[in-house]
């Protein structure tokens, strides 16, 4: 003998006075802009220059003190304008 599945009980509902949210929800959900944050010390435009040159400098001075291949030097001359 075949049964028939039984359908799916009604998913709960909230009472008709509890749906959707209410004022004191939706105030504390709202997003309240705010200021950005200030920088705790005073921006030095030098300061930044010399730590990245000094970082740049110690990344890339074994490479920078190679002697730079003939070939490539001819190719600067060449393109050099007159």
């Amino acid at each position: 003998m075949q049964t028939t599945p039984e359908p799916d009980p009604p998913a709960a509902a909230e009472p008709p006075e509890a749906q959707g949210i209410d004022s004191p929800m939706q105030a504390q959900t709202q997003i309240i802009p705010q200021a950005p944050p200030t920088m705790p010390f005073a921006y030095d435009q030098g300061t930044f220059d010399r730590w990245l040159r000094n970082e740049l400098n110690s990344l890339h001075s074994s490479v920078l003190s190679e002697p730079i291949p003939q070939h490539l030097l001819a190719i600067l001359q060449q393109s050099k304008p007159d």
